[in-house]
This record gives structure tokens, C-alpha cells and sequence, in this order.
């Protein structure tokens, strides 16, 4: 829980010191990892009413959580949605999710039902953005001068922490999903300390 206590901390800390849509989707992405995942992982479950009551928010969201991080890995360090190919890849995927959670929230609330037709296909949806994250960050450390990439560096390594993490936490194999989902907190301190030390954002 307090790994993602942390995730929190910071997406909120973020949006009161810097508010943009950068720093918005980056809380957004801590939201949706955050308050689903917290108490499956302390392996608690939440009381029936708040879960009828969240269920329609955080499934959504939670499926989505690659999407934003995604976004978010196109902007930092900017505040604007770039031109060229990041503007481009930016707005396919910011329109296709919320078309897709505007269909599956839909559903939610018109069949009144817990699952949906969409449940199979957002879990390969996470999988293909969390591909896009690294491609992304990968294609943007090699297009990147000298002094710039040193910086943009703490943040990328930040990210893939996170990945290799999560999905190390959330793998059928692991025999740890504890231990992983407690290294989870490395992504939001590495990126507190790119922010504060390294000055990758200016606040």
C-alpha cells in the first residue's frame, strides 16, 4: 500500500507545482494504477458498496493506466502536445481511449454488469501500449542531443522501471507478486528525484 501511496504523492504533487496536461497525465496514470490495485495486492477487497460504487471508474481507468503512460512518455518534458510524430501518435491513442472508455463505460451502465465484452479485450490493449511506452522511449532517447538525453534519461529509466515491475507483479508465474508490487515505488522516487535533482521539470 505505501508503494502506492507513493504513485499518488507524486502524480499530486505534480499537478499542484506544475499543472499541464503533461503533469495531468501522469496523475491520471497514478489514479488508475493506484486505488484498484492497493488492495488486491494487501489482499483485501473493497466493501460491496464502495465496489459497486468504483467499479465503473477504476475498471475502465485501470485498464487504461498504459494508455496514459503512454501520453505521458510522448510529452515529459514539455507541456504542449509535440509536433511530428509524438503530436501524431499522441492523438490516435488519446482519441482511441476515450472512444474505447466511452464504449466499455457505456455498456457498464446500460447492462449493469460486471463484466464486458471489452474485459478481453483491454488486457491485450495494455499489452500492446506497454510495448508503444518503450518504443516510444527508445525512439526519443536516440533522437536526442547529448545534454538533453543525460536529463530525459532519469525519466526513461524511471518508466521502464515501472514496466518491468508491473508486469513482473502482475505475471501468472511470479511467485512474489508482493515483492514486486513493493519495487513498484522505485518508478515514483526515481522520478522524484529526475524532477527535484535533475531538474527534468521545472517547478
Amino acid at each position: 500500500l505505501l508503494s502506492y501511496a507513493a504513485f499518488l504523492f507524486v502524480g499530486c504533487a505534480l499537478v499542484i507545482v506544475r499543472p499541464s496536461i503533461m503533469t495531468w497525465l501522469l496523475f491520471v496514470y497514478c489514479l488508475a494504477e493506484a486505488p484498484a490495485a492497493g488492495p488486491y495486492q494487501a489482499l483485501t477487497v473493497w466493501p460491496p458498496g464502495a465496489f459497486a460504487a468504483l467499479i465503473g471508474v477504476f475498471s475502465p481507468t485501470a485498464a487504461l493506466g498504459a494508455v496514459f503512460l503512454f501520453l505521458f512518455a510522448l510529452l515529459v518534458p514539455e507541456e504542449r502536445i509535440p509536433r511530428g510524430w509524438r503530436g501524431w501518435a499522441f492523438w490516435i491513442a488519446a482519441i482511441g481511449a476515450i472512444g474505447f472508455l466511452a464504449v466499455h463505460s457505456l455498456y457498464r451502465l446500460l447492462v449493469l454488469g460486471y463484466f464486458s465484452p471489452l474485459d478481453g479485450v483491454h488486457v491485450a490493449l495494455s499489452r500492446v501500449m506497454t510495448v508503444a511506452v518503450v518504443i516510444a522511449i527508445v525512439a526519443r532517447l536516440l533522437n536526442m542531443g547529448p545534454s538533453v538525453r543525460a536529463r530525459f534519461w532519469w525519466v526513461a529509466a524511471a518508466i521502464l522501471i515501472g514496466i518491468a515491475t508491473n508486469e513482473l507483479r502482475q505475471g501468472r508465474e511470479s511467485f512474489w507478486p508482493g515483492l514486486f508490487g513493493t519495487l513498484t515505488v522505485i518508478m515514483p522516487l526515481t522520478l522524484m528525484y529526475a524532477i527535484v535533482k535533475r531538474h527534468v521539470i521545472d517547478i
